[in-house]
């Protein structure tokens, strides 16, 4: 892809069950994928999620992750 420069490491699915969240958990995980990503000598850290999902943005962006894109995304039907 012509806008990375480098390798970049992603978080593909990130989830704290409802009763264990706030317990530090999700910045314990998140923080060592960041580290592993970082020691890798990955240029970027990238995370993506549903638009609806405002108690995850906020979380993100308590990490110190900005909000920088729209993703596009179009399903193939399901032939039966």
């Amino acid at each position: 892809m012509l806008c990375r420069c480098g390798k970049i490491g992603e978080i593909v699915e990130l989830a704290v069950r409802n009763g264990m969240r706030s317990q530090g958990i999700g910045h314990g995980l998140f923080q060592e994928a960041y580290h592993i990503a970082r020691e890798a000598g990955c240029v970027r850290f990238e995370v993506s999620t549903n638009r609806t999902r405002l108690g995850a943005h906020r979380f993100y962006e308590r990490e110190g992750m900005e909000r920088s894109h729209y993703r596009f995304s179009r399903y193939f039907p399901i032939e039966k």
